[in-house]
């Protein structure tokens, strides 16, 4: 159901799309962005070989691991993808929709999922926290907009999180 709700997702977004990061390499230093405009750059991976193995076990994990393809497996200490401050990727007031799939060994406190520029007014920060999944956006002016979907997520089970922000009548919503 998840996928198919990620597929219809999809083909509704396509047009107003700014990037999509399919994490599908196996081996490497960057994550390709499928719209070519925003290639991140793996960052603290000590491994980036296929398969992981770094002291934190972290790096490009195979397909029998993953929900599709290949992905990444981040040690949860400070492994990160940096996709730059391109303006493409500037959502403030505007409509926005992102989505991750995860798979957690451990929840424990916060742990961010996608945070752009979070110290800054124009960001947005999708993460989990104690068991359940936040949606935060704060505005150009400051404006702090926030949402919590505080159903249990399990470890060791994967998720399908979407965030979204409707300029029009202000709100966050967030599925999971």
């Amino acid at each position: 159901k998840s996928r198919a709700f990620l597929d219809s997702m999809d083909n509704s977004l396509l047009l107003g799309r700014a990037s999509q990061w399919k994490l599908d390499e196996t081996s490497g230093i960057s994550a390709s962005d499928s719209w070519l405009t925003n290639t991140g750059a793996l960052t603290n991976f000590a491994d980036t070989s296929s398969g992981y193995g770094d002291a934190h076990d972290s790096g490009w994990m195979s397909t029998t691991n993953c929900i599709s393809g290949t992905c990444l497996r981040f040690d949860g200490v400070d492994d990160y993808i940096n996709c730059g401050n391109n303006s493409s990727l500037n959502f403030a007031d505007k409509k926005m929709t992102i989505s991750t799939w995860i798979k957690t060994e451990d929840i424990d406190g916060w742990q961010q999922l996608i945070n752009k520029g979070w110290s800054s007014n124009g960001a947005h920060l999708l993460a989990l926290y104690n068991s359940g999944a936040t949606l935060q956006m704060r505005n150009s002016d400051g404006t702090l907009y926030s949402t919590t979907y505080s159903n249990i997520i399990i470890i060791n089970y994967w998720y399908n999180i979407v965030g979204v922000y409707d300029d029009f009548d202000k709100t966050l919503k967030i599925y999971v």
